[in-house]
């Protein structure tokens, strides 16, 4: 049930960013002139920040009982939204999909650690309505494994 609260968030603050038009275009798609953006940034400045963030929806969320991570995802949703908005105005949608690579893999690690953020609400639901803490409540720290994965192997794609 979270996981789909975090997408939908997510996905509605990065469409209210981004003109409708853009999407509503077809497109043929040439690969050949593709090329990486040097930016001087490596593999492990991304996967850390990533990383960050991922631990910032997860644990600071679950201790906000998940209020950090829809302001997170807000952010971060809105935020793509206008960087998107402007490429559309610069890049042709085949460099921008070239650049995008990445995205999914990124997107779904986050989801994935904003879940975790969103179970400190039924946490601290489960102590103000003095019913006893169940086992489900608390954090899962086997399940940082597969949103770390995840935000590794985005990063990894991200530097190709």
């Amino acid at each position: 049930m979270s996981i789909t609260i975090s997408g939908f968030l997510f996905y509605f603050f990065f469409y209210a960013a981004c003109p409708s038009e853009a999407f509503a275009k077809g497109y043929a798609i040439d690969y050949g002139d593709m090329e990486a953006i040097q930016t001087g940034v490596n593999l492990v400045d991304i996967f850390l920040n990533n990383s960050l963030l991922g631990l910032m929806l997860s644990v600071l969320g679950f201790f906000t009982a998940g209020l950090l991570t829809v302001g997170l995802l807000f952010w971060n949703g809105y935020m793509l939204g206008i960087v998107y908005s402007a490429a559309f105005r610069v890049l042709d949608v085949g460099h921008l999909l070239y650049y995008s690579k990445h995205i999914p893999l990124e997107l779904y690690g986050l989801v994935l650690f904003s879940q975790m953020g969103f179970k400190g609400f039924f946490f601290f639901r489960e102590i103000l309505l003095e019913r006893g803490i169940r086992r489900e409540a608390f954090l899962d720290l086997k399940g940082l494994a597969l949103p770390t994965l995840c935000l590794l192997l985005a990063a990894c794609l991200e530097v190709l």
